[in-house]
């Protein structure tokens, strides 16, 4: 019944991404909604008219993000993930228990972003969803690892979001900007506060940008897995970067403050 009433030029469009994605399974219920799903992900739009193109949006940029992930990472995810799309904003905070300026909630293998015509409102259609993929993805290639500096860090990074972030920190013209690496990570830890939040995503990026300018994204890329392999933050820094901890993360917070990307 759905895919009747969607125009021709649309339905086209859907065809031809689902043959390029490698889709299965594509059904739709009245009451639940429809799935779209391959051999990595399944995907779980709302009912409505228009809905699958949501899902089918969200499925694409994943796509892509998994793409890159090869070419960063030289390889791709290798456990299957689950996505909802959720109907309405009330529906996003009851499923997941946060508030609007989070893209999605991350609980093991399943992703439950806040609607995706919201997000492309917000002209976040494309960094949001890949962004919490890459985060999903840091968190499995490292096994869990990862100081949420380095995954949000990279996750912004790999997603293109700095003028957001440099944007976002408008928002807050008197607050103090500055914070410690030890205030940033306890603040990504809990993500309770808006503001003190986005200031602490922005410093994540400035952190890893700081840190791919001198040491490349080859050693980024090299800690991540190396933290993958059973090796904590300091065993993984001497093994990667031949320095300390404490010295990564001095060259990491060596940069200024700037409103600029």
């Amino acid at each position: 019944k759905q895919q009747k009433r969607i125009p021709d030029v649309v339905m086209d469009s859907l065809r031809l991404k689902k043959k390029r994605f490698e889709i299965t399974r594509d059904a739709y219920w009245d009451e639940k909604g429809g799935v779209l799903e391959n051999t990595f992900l399944e995907l779980w739009y709302p009912p409505g008219r228009m809905t699958v193109t949501h899902g089918m949006h969200a499925f694409e940029q994943i796509v892509f993000a998994r793409t890159k992930c090869r070419s960063f990472f030289g390889l791709k995810p290798v456990r299957k993930l689950k996505i909802i799309c959720t109907p309405e904003m009330e529906d996003y905070k009851k499923a997941t228990g946060r508030d609007w300026w989070h893209y999605s909630k991350i609980d093991k293998d399943q992703i439950t972003y806040q609607p995706i015509y919201i997000l492309h409102q917000r002209h976040l259609g494309e960094v949001a969803v890949q962004h919490e993929f890459f985060e999903w993805v840091i968190g499995e290639l490292s096994d869990g690892r990862a100081p949420r500096w380095l995954e949000e860090g990279l996750a912004s990074h790999l997603s293109g979001e700095a003028e957001i972030l440099v944007t976002q920190l408008t928002e807050f013209p008197d607050q103090k900007l500055e914070m410690s690496v030890e205030q940033i990570e306890k603040l990504l830890a809990q993500e309770k506060d808006r503001k003190l939040t986005r200031i602490a995503y922005y410093h994540a990026y400035r952190m890893v940008e700081t840190l791919v300018l001198k040491q490349g994204e080859f050693r980024l890329k090299n800690l991540v897995l190396r933290l993958g392999d059973d090796l904590d933050m300091k065993q993984a820094c001497l093994a990667v970067f031949e320095k300390s901890y404490d010295e990564i993360l001095a060259e990491a917070t060596d940069y200024k403050i700037t409103k600029k990307p």
